[in-house]
């Protein structure tokens, strides 16, 4: 293999793992009705710091689940549920960073707090503010009541009592407000998606033309 060969090969490898990447929130932007949720059985509850800290404040683990998009995109997260209506998701870092606690109501309202954004979105009936990834699990949780009270919603949250029930409300909660979260992301990662599309057009005709 000669060395312009081999050098296509390499740019064309980490060009295809960064479009891959900025390509996530734009499929789930666009096809929200084609993510699959699914239970994951073969995965134990976390042991670390973190699921420690969780269940001092109350939290207890319903299981893990996944989402995934064609065969482009997949994510697993670990989900514990507090008094039976305030749900945290955990990446597989194990840390909170990236995760999220949630709140959900019948009609598809839900209360969003993020951990490791600075942005707030909001949309009919839904609130999704962002805080530090520095936060601790109680200062996580006061900034999601004070998001929840922001909804000034009457009645009471749906019950989160089983690892199907989180599901069933992450499948809603794609349909109603995936795409007011996702919005801004998308737009970014189809934008850097491009670029690197482009990148790689131009090393193929500079390499090769």
């Amino acid at each position: 293999m000669t060395g312009t060969g081999f050098l296509f090969i390499l740019i064309t490898i980490v060009c295809l793992y960064f479009i891959r990447n900025h390509l996530d929130p734009v499929l789930r932007f666009l096809f929200p009705h084609r993510i699959k949720h699914r239970k994951l059985n073969n995965f134990p509850e976390p042991d670390g710091d973190l699921t420690k800290k969780l269940k001092e404040s109350g939290f207890e683990f319903l299981g893990t689940r996944s989402e995934s998009i064609f065969l482009l995109w997949s994510h697993r997260f670990s989900v514990f549920v507090r008094n039976r209506r305030i749900t945290a998701d955990i990446p597989p870092t194990s840390n909170m960073r990236g995760g999220y606690l949630a709140t959900f109501w019948e009609n598809g309202e839900c209360a969003m707090t993020r951990v490791g954004s600075s942005r707030t979105v909001s949309g009919d009936d839904y609130i999704s503010k962002g805080v530090s990834s520095m936060s601790t699990i109680t200062s996580l949780l006061a900034e999601h009541y004070k998001t929840e009270a922001a909804l000034e919603k009457d009645k009471d949250p749906i019950t989160i009592d089983s690892l199907e029930k989180r599901i069933d409300s992450a499948k809603k909660w794609y349909i109603k407000n995936g795409r007011t979260e996702m919005a801004r992301s998308a737009l970014l990662g189809a934008i850097l998606a491009a670029s690197f599309i482009a990148f790689w057009v131009y090393a193929l005709v500079m390499l090769y033309y």
